[in-house]
């Protein structure tokens, strides 16, 4: 319909998320899932159409990841017979998107902004006792200097807003697209960080004009 209004909503934002690795924009390792906790601020002057502004902090990784993307063949981590190592990010992300709004359904783009708290690779090695395979995580290795402090990349999703009660829950499903390396060992291989969310915004207030 196309009815001018002003609408702010705000409140907390849950979320779990799947990210992985690419590297050279070809080779996919393992996801590894994680959470987002943080805050958002809506803000709509169509009934077709508003922005959100969210601030939270994401803890998420890749599994199986070849550590030779950030370290030589001789560096000394690799003396504790490691057979795969996991990255976790700690983040502070920032995303602005932009929402079309069709009744309670919706589709979305933006940007997403990444602030790099702290980044850590989980080395394990598998031991083997009687022939049964144990793994067990052999060091956490601070990897915070081998990544990119700073990254910013394309956002997509779909999404439904869902009335419950005084509540209104604001569910999406997200997909960061990243292009930008974020290795910052140079002269190693490229590798972008992606993103799948499953991510749900409570409204605590209603503000209208």
């Amino acid at each position: 319909s196309g009815g001018f209004f002003v609408y702010i909503a705000f409140g907390p934002k849950v979320g779990i998320s799947s990210k992985w690795f690419v590297e050279d924009y070809t080779y996919f390792y393992t996801n590894k899932s994680g959470v987002q906790l943080g805050a958002f601020f809506k803000y709509q002057v169509l009934d077709i159409f508003s922005a959100t502004l969210e601030v939270n902090y994401a803890r998420k990784g890749s599994r199986f990841v070849d550590l030779n993307l950030i370290y030589s063949e001789n560096s000394p981590i690799f003396m504790d017979e490691i057979t795969r190592s996991d990255f976790v990010f700690h983040n502070l992300e920032i995303p602005v998107i932009a929402t079309y709004h069709l009744g309670n359904l919706k589709a979305f783009a933006g940007c997403m902004m990444d602030v790099n708290i702290s980044s850590w690779a989980h080395n394990v090695r598998t031991l083997y006792v009687q022939d049964e395979a144990w793994e067990e995580i052999a060091s956490k290795t601070d990897i915070s200097d081998r990544i990119k402090y700073f990254d910013i990349a394309p956002v997509i999703g779909v999404g439904m807003d869902i009335e419950a009660g005084p509540v209104t829950l604001f569910c999406d499903l997200r997909y960061k697209m990243g292009f930008a390396n974020i290795n910052n060992v140079t002269k190693y291989p490229n590798f972008t960080s992606n993103t799948l969310s499953i991510v749900v915004l409570a409204n605590i207030k209603d503000v209208f004009f």
